[in-house]
């Protein structure tokens, strides 16, 4: 009884130290946006470019995932699921990209609410659960003490790759990286279906937080460790095994591991196999590993030197002196950080237990990341599968730099305890200085000739500020005075966490600032009170594509990772024969082309004073930007009486480029329709008085009352996609791809109510396999605590 009193004590110290470590993140999160959460200044981008920004992609989140979430925030408060985006590309899978992360559970705080004020406490949340986690990582399975965890957290948190990404939708998954490290040690040490269940919960919600690739990698890391600590507690064990026992246990370790993961895809099945089934019908742009090798993409070795000194090549987002591109750039983890790691692999603690797992990734991610061992890099990012698709530089820094955070907290807690000798720091803070000497030498004739010499000055007194303080503070401590031997550790945790506080960028915007979905701008306004359903574009950079879906208009252009392969082709073969994988207004096309009228664009936005995009287009609106209407654009559904059936699709867009092909009369089929009759024109007048009227067009649903004198076909000019079922008065017919991208049906004479629905099986099957992981958790959870009931009354 006494024994059971002293360790609920023990508990109740520990999580009041715990609490007072949280409350010290919420602080440091107020401190390091101050002027976000006192000064109602935001984190997002989308406002007027009058000053640098303070991420390296701002375009991202301002024109395509604050769009998305705003389309998706609609679509849910309209009472429908959102499956579908009819605002981009002629239609796109909206759930299906997974980057609209749109089942992610932390985002329907968005969806509630997609308002600055709420980005913003979106964004500061994720740092607050990513510090959290790591802390509490590092204080259990780690066994660092308060000070040491918080600081290691601290460097996790507020890392260049979370500050210089958060607005990106990729940080869900780095956020929940030591989550998926804390629930796999939980399985090493103690594997049950508590256990497995808790672990398939965490992976299901990183894949559910979109973005494939930074999953991967997430899964990737997740397993080596997983690997690593089962492999390090077998080797552990006091009695000798055998060779058969080893194996017999990596492969039970492995089953549990396996189990785990196969619950967390059951769980995010929802998005993962509508992912899935977009994935191998899609056209995977710069990631086709046939004609790119993103895998081989890497930054310059001497930028290395970024890690510590972070803006040395200039600031953030401005033309760097050697043209390297911000992009690759993986952020930067400060010279305190480095010299901790460096003290601690000079003492040889780094290659000692857990710690030798993150040295071993942070070696790795240098080997492949800035190619210090070209032949490593090549086998990696050339021959690997998925290594040879994804952006390792950008998608894998964030294990990276979890695992320089965690060497941190580790040279901390060992120092406390006496194991760091004094002379490994100060040889550290030697090699510091002596990198930032290399660094200037290294690039001194370029610095001089692009008259950067004063600035990279600049850039470099902070590191070697920070390498003085630290050598002296191991100075004073070599000279005995050993008061300072419990105070250091303090003294170096201070300066981590100020050094990542004088790094972060501050340039934010006014709320005040910020283009509002609420309140758009006037030539938005003009277009959404004009009746009827219409396509539009933008010209000379207005309208950004995907921000379209932001104000519920149906924009022709395209921004995403992957696209419908048939718009792709069309847009390639038929409109823009270019390289893109995708059109923007930034370029401008040809807007007279007899395509774009095909595929219902009615109005073209444009500079103010601009002359007429085509001879066609008539001037409607003139103000913050010249609006034009196309006269010759088709409407969005339509009845056609002539049909041609082609072999397969290149003979289809072949034929589609003559000029002979009256786009309005007739159509391309590529397999035959049901009456014959239309393929001859014997029977059927080309011109009736057929009409279609679009009845209804939601998302996932669209009504079209369609009357024809004779039969024919009604053309929707929308993307073909699996997954979109037809209905005539209620009886299912079939959706013919027609003109290579578009949708078409068979009608016979009289008025019918056409009825066009997007039921993919994919969703289905994965909502249903959601439902039954969500089942299997709930029942683990339920079981193992009544055996742990059943335990305490046997007792």
């Amino acid at each position: 009884m006494v024994l059971r009193f002293r360790i609920l004590q023990l508990k109740k110290a520990r999580i009041k130290k715990d609490f007072w470590a949280i409350i010290g993140f919420i602080f440091l999160i107020g401190i390091f946006f101050y002027d976000v959460v006192f000064l109602d200044y935001t984190l997002l981008t989308s406002g007027p470019p009058i000053k640098p920004y303070h991420v390296i992609d701002p375009i991202s989140s301002s024109a395509y995932y604050e769009p998305l979430v705003q389309l998706t925030s609609r679509i849910y408060k309209s009472g429908q699921i959102p499956l579908w985006n009819p605002h981009s590309s002629l239609g796109i899978p909206l759930n299906a990209i997974m980057e609209s992360a749109v089942f992610f559970p932390l985002y329907f705080l968005l969806f509630w609410n997609p308002s600055p004020e709420m980005w913003d406490f979106f964004i500061l949340l994720r740092f607050f659960i990513a510090g959290v986690l790591a802390y509490l990582f590092f204080r259990r399975f780690l066994k660092l003490e308060e000070f040491a965890a918080f600081v290691g957290a601290s460097a996790f948190m507020f890392c260049g790759h979370l500050v210089l990404n958060l607005n990106l939708v990729y940080i869900n998954t780095v956020m929940l990286l030591p989550g998926l490290l804390y629930v796999s040690e939980l399985l090493v040490e103690n594997p049950g279906l508590k256990t497995l269940s808790l672990t398939g919960l965490l992976i299901g919600l990183a894949i559910l937080g979109g973005h494939p690739e930074p999953t991967f990698f997430a899964l990737f890391y997740t397993g080596i460790y997983f690997l690593f600590r089962t492999v390090q507690e077998a080797s552990n064990q006091k009695l000798k095994v055998s060779f058969l026992t080893f194996g017999f246990r990596l492969l039970t370790s492995g089953c549990w591991f396996m189990g785990a993961t196969l619950l967390g895809f059951a769980l995010s099945a929802i998005t993962l196999l509508p992912f899935t089934e977009f994935l191998r019908i899609a056209n995977l742009g710069i990631h086709d590993d046939r004609y790119f090798r993103v895998g081989l993409e890497a930054v310059s070795p001497s930028h290395l030197f970024g890690l510590w000194v972070p803006y040395f090549w200039g600031p953030l987002l401005q033309a760097t002196w050697d043209n390297s591109n911000w992009q690759l750039f993986p952020g930067y983890i400060g010279m305190m950080v480095v010299l901790m790691i460096l003290a601690l692999g000079l003492q040889g603690l780094a290659f000692r237990g857990k710690a030798l797992f993150f040295t071993i990734m942070v070696l790795f991610f240098l080997l492949k990341a800035y190619r210090l061992w070209p032949a490593f890099h090549i086998w990696v990012g050339g021959y690997l599968p998925i290594f040879r698709v994804s952006f390792f530089t950008r998608y894998f820094t964030g294990e990276f730099m979890f695992s320089t955070a965690a060497l941190a907290g580790i040279f901390l807690q060992q120092w406390k305890e006496g194991r760091i000798r004094i002379r490994y720091l100060a040889l550290s803070a030697f090699l510091g200085l002596l990198s930032l000497v290399l660094l200037l030498g290294l690039h001194y004739t370029v610095l001089i000739q692009q008259n950067k010499l004063d600035y990279a000055l600049q850039q470099v007194q902070i590191p070697a500020l920070l390498c003085l303080l630290t050598g002296i503070g191991a100075g004073i401590l070599w000279k005995k005075h050993l008061f300072l031997h419990q105070t250091l550790p303090v003294f170096l945790g201070f300066l981590l966490i100020l050094e990542l506080f004088i790094w972060l960028p501050k340039a934010h915007y006014k709320r005040s600032q910020l283009y509002s979905y609420a309140n758009p701008p006037p030539h938005i306004k003009f277009i959404k009170q004009e009746p009827g359903i219409f396509r539009v574009y933008g010209l000379h950079g207005f309208l950004f594509p995907t921000t379209a879906s932001g104000y519920g208009l149906d924009d022709f252009g395209a921004v995403d990772g992957l696209f419908n392969s048939r718009y792709v082709t069309f847009v390639r073969e038929l409109i823009r024969p270019y390289k893109n994988f995708y059109i923007t207004g930034i370029s401008v096309p040809d807007v007279e082309n007899r395509f774009f009228s095909l595929l219902n664009l009615k109005y073209v936005i444009t500079n103010p004073g601009a002359p007429p995009p085509a001879p066609f287009f008539t001037l409607v609106f003139w103000q913050d930007a010249c609006v034009y209407r196309n006269e010759n654009a088709f409407p969005r559904a339509f009845i056609v009486h002539r049909a041609e059936i082609a072999p397969n699709l290149e003979a289809a867009i072949k034929r589609l480029k003559e000029e002979s092909f009256d786009l309005r009369r007739q159509i391309f089929l590529e397999e035959a329709g049901e009456d014959t009759t239309l393929l001859t024109g014997d029977k059927v007048p080309i011109v009736d008085e057929s009409i279609a009227e679009i009845l209804a067009y939601t998302p996932t649903r669209i009504v079209i009352k369609a009357h024809l004198q004779h039969p024919g076909f009604l053309v929707l000019s929308d993307a073909y996609f699996p997954g979109w079922k037809g209905f005539v008065n209620g009886q299912e017919r079939k959706i013919y791809v027609t003109n290579a991208l578009i949708r078409s049906i068979f009608l016979e004479p009289g008025t019918h109510q056409v009825e066009f629905l997007y039921q993919p099986l994919s969703y289905k099957l994965g909502a249903w396999l959601t439902l039954l992981g969500g089942s299997v958790v709930a029942a683990l959870w339920t079981w193992a605590c009544f055996r742990k009931i059943e335990r305490r009354v046997g007792k």
